[in-house]
């Protein structure tokens, strides 16, 4: 299924979204999420409690399983919750909110998160690329998120905060504002911002982004495969406390109960509707605010 228009949650949250994900195969990945292509906007939409399994050769999100090219993605006053886990290869893109967003050099794939809490445990121990945010990134991808939160542990081969992998020799740029990763993250090459695989060209720009180095010693924001560990100014490590505390330094941002204390973004919010998707069948059960 694809979205290219606007999806206007008013407030509402999305509960029992369950997925299993088939297996695809190296040219053709299974797309696994609410959304299968997304080339439209989000905004004001909780997808709660979310479950999906995944296979090998698959692009998973949450949300939306891919973004194509020449595509302008915003998603605003969103969250996720919920666990994604099971078995990958490394040519799947898992991510809590995006599997894959894919670009070219004259159709740039632009995607923006304003907004956002992202709390989604993910386990894929043999997966390469694996985000708090998004999966992958293919080529020529401009990503800015603003305002955000990333809480849920992930472990994989490379786990990452916001990107799990840039690939292919292309230019990204990453925009980071005013938003913060609190997840522990286990894995082999963990950066709390984004792997880069192939030692792209890529262009990193970060103002009070924050991340947990309680959880993750000697965790470093940016890991090029060709320059190791690189620092990004901007990016501080912080005590898991003071992730705690930034309700007072984060404008826009509250202390939550909903989620164990931690400061997250304000939030339109109404009444819930329920949606259980088992196959091909869809339940939805909803009431207005």
């Amino acid at each position: 299924n694809k979205l290219t228009g606007k999806l206007d949650g008013a407030g509402h949250k999305i509960t029992g979204l369950k997925l299993t994900s088939a297996t695809g195969s190296g040219w053709s990945l299974n797309k696994t999420g609410l959304i299968g292509e997304l080339s439209g906007n989000v905004e004001n939409l909780t997808i709660s409690g979310a479950d999906i399994t995944i296979a090998r050769f698959a692009e998973i999100g949450i949300l939306a399983a891919y973004i194509p090219q020449n595509s302008t993605v915003n998603i605003k006053n969103c969250t996720v919750t919920g666990e994604i886990s099971g078995t990958a290869s490394n040519s799947s893109g898992i991510g809590a909110f995006i599997g894959n967003a894919f670009g070219s050099i004259e159709k740039i794939a632009t995607i923006g998160f304003d907004s956002c809490i992202s709390n989604v445990g993910i386990t894929c121990a043999s997966a390469d690329f694996v985000g708090g945010i998004i999966g992958k990134a293919t080529s020529f991808c401009d990503l800015t998120v603003a305002r955000s939160a990333v809480i849920g542990n992930i472990t994989a081969a490379n786990p990452c905060g916001i990107l799990g992998n840039f690939t292919m020799q292309a230019n990204c740029i990453i925009t980071i504002k005013d938003s913060y990763v609190g997840s522990a993250l286990t894995g082999k090459n963990k950066c709390s911002i984004a792997y880069n695989s192939k030692g792209a060209p890529t262009t990193v720009n970060c103002s009070g982004f924050y991340y947990d180095t309680d959880y993750n010693k000697n965790l470093q924001p940016f890991y090029n495969k060709w320059e190791d560990e690189v620092a990004i100014p901007g990016a501080t490590g912080v005590t898991t406390a003071e992730i705690r505390a930034l309700a007072s330094t984060l404008d826009g941002f509250e202390a939550s109960g909903e989620f164990s204390g931690y400061p997250v973004p304000k939030q339109q919010t109404a009444a819930a509707f329920s949606v259980t998707v088992d196959g091909s069948n869809v339940n939805v059960t909803a009431a207005k605010a």
